[in-house]
């Protein structure tokens, strides 16, 4: 009987070993697949060109992507505008759906962001200028959110307001329209709208504040604010005409815009 149960013992702490081993993993949950990384912003390519002249692109965007952000520089152009006669020529760059960001090319490059969120067709990115302006550009996304401030865009709006209203006034003057004192009515009426424009703590506070006080001045006469007959600004007024051309710039820098109506839009 000993020699039996000598030689039962290792059998015993084999089938003990087995039993312990077998209820730790079923224990255990099944090991999952590792998930497929999403791929990040520094992986994302950066799609550029270099042509000149007006050219449409459309990019891919990466799922997961917030924003798209717009590199350019170019070799020659005007000031920053936006195609507005009121803001002179120069090169634009439009993501369509959004608000267009514009500048010239006398200043180095320049970089824009936008939001962008994934669709199969893809974002457009329209760039407009003369055929003779050559431009070389870079369009990369990422998945940081981008947007205009929101105290700028309601300033941007009061801003178009007030000169849409100096606009129609020099405009109608120019073209007898309307009498001087008509037209000084209307300026009025334009220093009113600036001035109902709320401090919103941005680069526009300063050149608000600088057009009211032109709009204010009762010596300032008809065709110093705009040349009505052409609707051009006319720097008669060196600090008005600087009010209104930074003002343009910030907007559209924003993605926010300035919009002049004629009054029949």
């Amino acid at each position: 009987m000993r020699k039996s149960t000598a030689v039962l013992s290792p059998l015993v702490a084999l089938l003990a070993v087995a039993l312990v081993t077998s209820i730790v993993w079923q224990g255990r949950s099944p090991t999952a697949a590792a998930p497929t990384p999403t791929p990040t912003s520094s992986e994302w390519p950066a799609h550029t060109l270099a042509t000149k002249g007006y050219t449409t692109m459309t990019y891919p965007v990466p799922r997961g992507a917030h924003s798209v952000t717009i590199t350019l520089a170019c070799t020659d152009g005007g000031r920053p505008g936006n195609g507005n006669e009121i803001a002179g020529s120069g090169i634009g760059i439009d993501v369509v759906g959004q608000h267009g960001r514009f500048n010239g090319c006398d200043d180095g490059e320049h970089s824009y962001a936008y939001p962008v969120k994934y669709s199969k067709a893809g974002v457009t990115v329209e760039v407009s200028s003369d055929d003779s302006t050559r431009f070389t550009l870079a369009a990369r996304f990422s998945s940081a959110a981008a947007g205009p401030d929101p105290g700028t865009v309601i300033q941007c709006k009061g801003v178009s307001k007030t000169l849409s209203a100096v606009y129609v006034a020099e405009t109608d003057y120019a073209h007898h329209r309307i009498t001087r004192n008509q037209w000084s009515a209307q300026i009025r009426d334009a220093s009113a709208v600036a001035l109902g424009i709320l401090p919103e703590n941005t680069m526009l506070d300063h050149e608000i504040a600088a057009m009211q006080d032109a709009l204010g001045d009762a010596s300032v006469r008809p065709g110093e604010l705009y040349d009505g007959l052409i609707g051009k600004l006319h720097p008669t007024l060196p600090d008005w005409a600087a009010a209104v051309n930074l003002s343009q710039q910030v907007c559209d820098y924003n993605g926010s815009g300035v919009q002049i109506l004629d009054g029949n839009s």
